[in-house]
């Protein structure tokens, strides 16, 4: 354990930064963004309301569907039109209600015919993390480039900032020391899946504004970074999130690594905001961070309840392993 804990030490004390979230392609027609935005552009679909090459994106919730012998039809409602969607049997399962980006032929005759989709939830995060990402690149690329005009001896580079402000490092660097973290605290992740764990760490606590390395800490404590984890209270996926809860932050899927670590995330983001008075991140104390934590664990009634934090002994454990983690991960002995 001590040298694992060097090791992360070693690759985390650099403290952390902001990165775009993507995923990795999966089997079937659900395509995580990346890939779906990938197969977008190859087919020219920039204009989502016009056709391309005989395909189309449509974008909306799923009313209802209809099974036949040979296919399912998808009725999906948006931009004021409903529109049905065929696929062949077996068809992906998808949950009424859901909003849905697709991607169609639409040269199959009477009926479009379902290529790919994705979850419009997935898809406007991922366009507001790489807007935020572009314009950090940007400018990181100015920076650089003023520094080289006054110096003439700094090749011009892309930086992103750590979340204390204080060292410039490389992205896909960052990206990288996270996913070697969460393999070494679960050698059975797979390297896609660290990545793309890293990737959500990253990119929700920017957005969320908060530290990564906190993150890293509640979901170590909470799961071991094992996604598929179940409490015997019935607490789900890496953030361990209740049933209630997660249905309350419109988790439909705990077990899915993006939804989890979003909502888990920004259920911390409120707990902090809640008890600091919506402190920013630097103006927080670690008076606040134990109530956050205490709050995550037995849930803020407990903690107004008592004024503060439960003397629940599983609590203040709790809090004594997530700080003694975030200390750990942030070079603080």
């Amino acid at each position: 354990m001590r040298s694992i804990r060097a090791t992360i030490w070693r690759i985390l004390a650099a403290s952390a930064a902001s990165a775009l979230l993507a995923t990795t392609a999966w089997a079937g027609f659900y395509c995580p963004t990346k890939s779906y935005f990938s197969l977008r552009r190859q087919l020219g679909l920039a204009d989502r309301t016009a056709d391309s090459n005989g395909h189309r994106e449509l974008r909306g919730a799923l009313s209802g569907t209809a099974q036949q012998d040979v296919q399912t039809i998808f009725v999906l409602n948006g931009d004021g039109e409903s529109y049905c969607v065929t696929v062949k049997n077996p068809a992906p399962e998808i949950v009424p209600g859901n909003r849905l980006r697709m991607i169609v032929k639409t040269d199959t005759g009477p009926s479009m015919e379902l290529v790919a989709f994705t979850y419009e939830a997935e898809a406007a995060e991922i366009e507001r993390a790489a807007i935020e990402h572009e314009t950090k690149i940007a400018r990181s690329r100015q920076a650089a480039s003023y520094t080289q005009s006054r110096s003439s001896v700094r090749r011009t580079r892309s930086f992103v900032t750590t979340s204390r402000g204080s060292t410039a490092v490389d992205a896909a660097s960052i990206i990288a020391q996270y996913a070697n973290a969460t393999h070494l605290i679960n050698p059975r992740l797979s390297d896609s899946e660290a990545v793309l764990i890293a990737r959500c760490v990253l990119g929700y606590g920017q957005h969320y504004g908060v530290d990564p390395r906190l993150v890293m800490a509640v979901i170590w404590a909470e799961s071991g970074f094992r996604p598929t984890a179940t409490s015997s209270k019935g607490a789900m996926g890496l953030g361990q999130l209740m049933p209630g809860t997660a249905t309350g932050l419109g988790v439909w899927d705990a077990y899915d690594p993006i939804q989890n670590i979003e909502a888990s995330v920004r259920l911390i983001r409120g707990h902090l905001t809640k008890l600091s008075g919506s402190k920013t991140w630097n103006d927080l104390t670690w008076d606040h961070l134990a109530l956050a934590l205490a709050s995550y664990n037995a849930g803020s009634g407990s903690v107004r309840k008592y004024h503060g934090i439960p003397p629940y002994r599983e609590t203040r454990r709790y809090i004594k392993r997530v700080t003694d983690y975030y200390c750990l991960l942030c070079g603080i002995k």
